[in-house]
């Protein structure tokens, strides 16, 4: 079970000298996080698979797939490093198979204008269509903010982009990989689709108010235990929001105080994300792992 996430008002057992250095080398690894980490897209490369209920998929996609209708499946087809994911219109039911599909929610620390990736259809007929789809999560509500699809084979490796609108910060983001194809009066396809997809990447746009090594703020220890401090140099925090490695929001509250400490004592082990904005409406994204 999670606990919410609560203030608690104590004195920090810091020297200014360590609470200096913590802040230099948190810029830094900010910095660092910020340059290398261009795409947040979890298994962007597809490289790693794990086998569950007896069926191998990649690891942080959802799918599909069942014993008996496997749709998602890694293949050594692929433009880069050992495998890519392939999607095939062979998704479970109980009439014919259905379009199969690969989903990934994620949130990216950056501001993404656009999800692209290597995708090949070398095996469309009929009805089918490769189809990829992006939805933003934010407040609550949902929406389709890209789309891209075809209906004709591209037979190699072909760098594909699908602009995102509008291009903003979401609490999280869905990527959808799908294999369609539509059906006739019995529910039998007419037709049979086949996308494989490699390298997914989301673009950033850059925002005025949106910087990634804000020297006035740090969140530390990092990794932690049961508390995480975060402290405001320079005026004062606004909003406080804790993510899971999934982009799903745990914790948000609004606020008007220059540092917090965050009770975790609750949360699983992991990787969380903390997003926090000052009263300047600078926001700050910072990788939190909890041990």
């Amino acid at each position: 079970m999670i606990r919410t996430a609560r203030f608690i008002r104590k004195a920090i057992p810091a020297s200014k000298h360590n609470i200096a250095d913590m802040k230099i080398t948190g810029s830094i690894i900010s910095l660092l996080l910020s340059i290398t980490s261009y795409s947040q897209i979890p298994n962007s490369d597809f490289e790693n698979w794990s086998v569950i209920d007896g069926m191998e998929e990649p690891v942080n996609w959802q799918t599909n797939n069942e014993i008996n209708s496997i749709s998602v499946s890694k293949t050594t087809d692929r433009y880069g490093g050992d495998f890519a994911l392939q999607v095939i219109n062979n998704g479970p039911s109980f009439e014919g198979p259905m379009p199969g599909y690969a989903t990934v929610v994620y949130t990216s620390m950056n501001v993404p204008a656009e999800i692209s990736a290597y995708v090949k259809c070398d095996s469309i007929s009929g009805t089918g269509k490769g189809i990829i789809s992006v939805v933003g999560y934010s407040a609550g509500k949902d929406n389709e903010i890209g789309k891209w699809e075809t209906s004709v084979e591209i037979p190699h490796f072909t760098l594909i982009k699908v602009p995102l609108n509008p291009a903003r910060h979401y609490d999280s983001i869905a990527i959808r990989l799908e294999a369609y194809a539509g059906m006739d009066i019995v529910g039998w396809p007419t037709g049979h689709a086949s996308i494989k997809a490699d390298r997914l990447s989301d673009g950033s746009a850059a925002e005025i108010n949106e910087i990634y090594c804000n020297s006035y703020l740090e969140v530390f220890p990092n990794p932690c235990h049961d508390e995480l401090l975060i402290s405001c140099a320079e005026g004062t925090i606004s909003e406080c929001t804790i993510f899971n490695a999934c982009g799903i929001v745990l914790y948000k509250k609004n606020v008007a105080v220059s540092d917090i400490r965050l009770d975790l004592e609750d949360y699983q082990r992991g990787l969380y994300f903390i997003r926090t904005v000052d009263n300047k409406g600078i926001i700050t994204n910072t990788r939190v792992i909890k041990r």
